[in-house]
């Protein structure tokens, strides 16, 4: 491996912090300055103000992609040399494809290979290198041969040397009289030797600087140019007289008088440097030739009449044909394609000179057989066409026998579907019957504090089970592509509020202390109300679970910088707990991977994170996490969610019900399982409902004509006539027709949900049956006004003080300003260390500080410094 260019600059550009600290680490070990950015809108401005000798850019990213910020960086003439090297794991030709066509110069596939990054770096900085040296000493050179021809023009004309050769820069002149054999130098000829202008050289002396093994050739052409005035043009080794070598160019040019020669005038330039471009450029030339050889695509050109220009070792692979065997052809494209037309095409996509060209090619091979190639024609500022391919064949092979296989798939889904749905029903109807009564017994007056400790336990049992039934449905519909948001208006504090009140109660039961930090939220957000809760619900449920002691956190806050109509929340759950090694992080997101599992435990489906970091996905975030073993993890994600006005009146939701205001409502409740009955009509008694029972569909459609319910809550699998039937035949009468009905059933796959839509009921209630869910349906569909119970104590404070941010002073403030605009993360982490040990009023300053250096937030900590510098700078 070539020694790195310690003092080259690149920048990393990577919305995955992993991949920056690996990347960051494997250059900044070989002595390279490196800054990383996670954003891509920041890439451009930040180049422009620090430009890197590279860039490492990332394809798929928030925001703008690589191939867009690729795309802006090139179409500016201040950025548009840096070489960009692609790093994706996208292993796909048409995105390499893409990536090369976008202007990039390289290539990196994840994961990461130390060898590979290393020297794909070093390459493309020593290339970068080599082009500038080359454009310095091509101007040079342009400079040198205009003055050179000055020069020979003023020989001509018969000018003096010393006028002549005075106006070549670098080139030395110099004069041999014939008779005398006296030598004549110019002062650069004098500086080349490095000896003094007052020197008076001899020939033999002049002969002598040149390197031995080089002096009998100057000799003898010095001796033929004076016998018979013969010119010379010779690349020779010289060494200067402080022992410096020296690769030179020297040309004589006889002045032959009468027949006979006079003298011989030349000149005399240090071609060193040149030579060095050349060497670097040969070697550029040859790395790119075996790259091109290499490759592991197709690779070739052809010109307008069909001739083949270039065709690399992977067409030959490939095609059978040698490049000396299509060069002997007259025609080689007939060799790929018989049909004249096809011949046709392929030249008018070379003649039309297309900027991109894709598409699909069926070539034959040398032996005949047809291959199906993805081909991709760019062409090249020098008009050449060259085009890149991709041997597909053997996919579209794999798409035929996946098509076979296809009705089987469908079929074995059709066959899970109704697999879970009549496995959640039947599990689902006990569970009813169970959580229940179990809810019911809790809002008694009657039960004691003993008994009351028992019904939580069951009730949070049946919440469990329950939990492990959703899960399976979940991520079912994940799987399929079914899974749907349904947002809504959320008071925060409230919601948060009914999340600490689960845990709190799981927590104390291992006795650890929860708490919950939230700061700066808005009063009302807009988002789906259960998936955030089965979100929260999950990521804390694990972290009580794998805490033995010491303390669970749940921190909500915003993010400052967000538009007026929305904010970005930030929901993070820390534990003291046994912690998760590197090693076995990602692998707690895979479905049925159990963290239980891998840290000693088992309890779960082992499909809890992997639905969560799919429900976070589908919210617009990303769930990341941090973990060591004994030291506890941390679990976070961000949302940008719309602000929501949030009405007063709407908080007492979450208060107790007890009744409500106006007439006694009369309720219809139509199930073939009698204790699913009496849950739901213990549940509409003990606020103050009238219920009424049927046992079958049959039933509930002659009591709906005889009482006129004011609500009809419906099973739908039943004996004698079921659900759908019952709320068809209710619809058909007049007098029943806008009577609200609610279908309630242990059967919640969407196709259900459909069927009841399409049979006439207004909403549809999952058992087992929750009493808020059910309250809240009546509220809707009744219009009703609930009474309630005095609020309960414990909430969290919606007013809760925050521990302030003190700065600390203004040098120091200017110090991390400039860390910040750098992006070097691991110095601001040490800095913050040092001001959080100087003083303990900056600690609060100092660990924010840190918390956004770890997740490499450069522009938040720009953004957080420059508002105290502001502030400073007003008072």
């Amino acid at each position: 491996m070539n020694e790195p260019i310690s003092d080259a600059s690149i920048l990393i550009v990577d919305d995955s912090i992993d991949n920056l600290r690996v990347l960051s680490n494997i250059l900044k070990e070989q002595g390279y300055k490196t800054r990383s950015l996670r954003k891509a809108e920041a890439v451009f401005s930040s180049v422009m103000q620090f430009p890197p000798d590279i860039i490492l850019l990332d394809i798929i990213m928030s925001g703008l992609d690589g191939y867009e910020v690729c795309g802006q960086l090139k179409a500016d003439e201040r950025t548009r040399d840096i070489p960009v090297i692609f790093i994706s794991a996208l292993h796909e030709i048409d995105e390499k494809v893409r990536a090369f066509s976008t202007g990039g110069v390289d290539y990196i596939t994840k994961p990461f290979q130390e060898e590979e990054v290393l020297i794909r770096v070093e390459t493309h900085l020593a290339l970068r290198k080599a082009q500038q040296l080359l454009e310095t000493q091509n101007r040079q050179l342009k400079q040198e041969i205009a003055e050179r021809k000055r020069a020979e023009d003023a020989l001509r004309q018969n000018q003096a040397l010393l006028n002549a050769t005075g106006q070549m820069a670098k080139v030395g002149g110099w004069e041999l009289d014939a008779e005398t054999l006296d030598v004549t130098w110019t002062e650069q000829t004098y500086r080349i030797h490095e000896i003094p202008l007052e020197h008076k050289p001899l020939l033999q002396e002049a002969i002598d600087f040149f390197h031995p093994d080089d002096r009998d050739r100057l000799s003898q052409a010095i001796q033929r140019a004076l016998e018979y005035g013969e010119p010379y043009d010779m690349e020779i080794r010289f060494i200067t007289a402080t022992g410096k070598h020296l690769q030179t160019r020297t040309v004589c040019s006889p002045q032959v008088v009468d027949g006979k020669t006079s003298k011989l005038i030349g000149t005399f330039q240090d071609i060193t440097e040149l030579k060095q471009v050349e060497d670097a450029l040969r070697e550029s030339e040859e790395k790119f030739r075996m790259l091109f050889d290499n490759a592991p695509v197709l690779i070739n050109a052809f010109d307008e009449n069909g001739r083949c220009l270039l065709w690399n070792k992977e067409c030959e692979k490939v095609l059978g044909w040698t490049i000396e065997e299509l060069s002997s052809h007259d025609n080689p494209l007939a060799l790929f394609y018989p049909d004249p037309k096809i011949q046709q095409e392929v030249l008018n996509t070379v003649s039309s000179k297309a900027e991109r060209v894709f598409r699909e090619w069926r070539p034959l091979t040398k032996n005949g057989e047809e291959r199906i190639v993805l081909w991709a024609n760019f062409q090249l500022p020098n008009g050449m066409v060259i085009n890149i391919g991709y041997d597909d064949t053997m996919r579209k092979r794999a798409e035929k026998e996946l098509k076979k296989t296809k009705q089987a798939a469908e079929a074995a889904n059709q066959a899970k579907s109704v697999f879970l749905s009549n496995m959640s029903h039947e599990l689902r109807t006990p569970l009813n019957a169970i959580m229940g009564y179990a809810q019911i017994l809790q809002r008694s007056q009657e039960v004691d504090a003993d008994h009351l400790h028992r019904l939580r336990i069951i009730h949070s049992s049946g919440e469990h089970l329950l939990t492990l039934i959703n899960d399976i449905l979940d991520i079912s519909k994940i799987e399929a592509g079914k899974m749907a948001l349904l947002p809504a208006d959320i008071h925060i504090v409230s919601f948060l509020n009914g999340v600490a009140a689960i845990i709190r109660a799981r927590a104390e039961e291992k006795a650890l202390d929860f708490t919950v930090e939230t700061d700066a939220l808005p009063e009302g957000l807009r988002a789906d109300e259960f998936r955030l809760r089965q979100i929260l619900l999950n990521l804390l449920s694990n972290a009580v679970k794998f805490t033995e002691k010491g303390c669970v956190t749940l921190s909500v806050s915003a993010i400052s910088g967000q538009e007026d109509k929305r904010r970005a929340i930030r929901f993070e759950v820390t534990d003291t707990g046994v912690g998760i090694s590197p090693d076995d992080l990602d692998r707690v997101f895979r479905p049925f991977e159990q963290a239980g599992g891998i840290l000693g435990r088992a309890d779960g489906t082992g499909l809890g994170l992997s639905i969560t970091q799919n429900l976070v996905n589908m919210m617009g975030g990303k769930l990341k996490a941090e973990s060591s073993p004994e030291q506890g993890s941390t679990f976070w994600f961000e949302l940008s969610m719309p602000i929501a006005a949030i009405k007063t009146e709407e908080l007492l939701h979450d208060r107790e019900i007890i009744g409500y205001t106006g007439a006694q409502r009369k309720i219809l409740i139509a199930d073939d399982m009698p204790e699913s009955r009496m849950v739901l009509l213990n549940m509409l008694e003990s606020v103050g409902f009238e219920p009424v029972l049927a046992e079958n569909g049959q039933v509930a459609v002659a009591k709906s004509r005889d009482i006129r319910p004011n609500l009809i809550l419906m099973d739908l699998q039943m004996p004698v006539m079921n659900g759908y039937e019952a709320m068809r035949a209710i619809r058909r009468e007049a007098a029943l027709r806008d009577v609200p009905i609610i279908a309630v059933s242990a059967t919640v796959l969407e196709s259900n949900r459909r069927k009841c839509r399409e049979a006439g009921c207004d909403a549809f209630l999952p058992k087992p049956v929750h009493a808020k869910e059910l309250y809240a349906l009546l509220e809707t569909h009744l219009n009703l006004t609930w009474t309630y119970a005095e609020p309960a104590e414990g909430t969290i404070p919606e007013n809760a003080k925050q521990e302030p941010l003190i700065p600390p002073p203004p040098n120091e403030l200017a110090v991390l300003h400039k860390m910040a605009l750098f992006g070097d993360m691991s110095q601001i982490e040490e800095r913050a260390a040092h001001i959080i040990s100087s003083d303990k009023r900056y600690r609060p300053f100092g660990e924010k500080l840190k918390r956004l250096a770890k997740r490499f937030e450069e522009k938040k900590i720009q953004s957080l410094v420059e508002n105290f510098i502001q502030k400073g700078d007003e008072i």
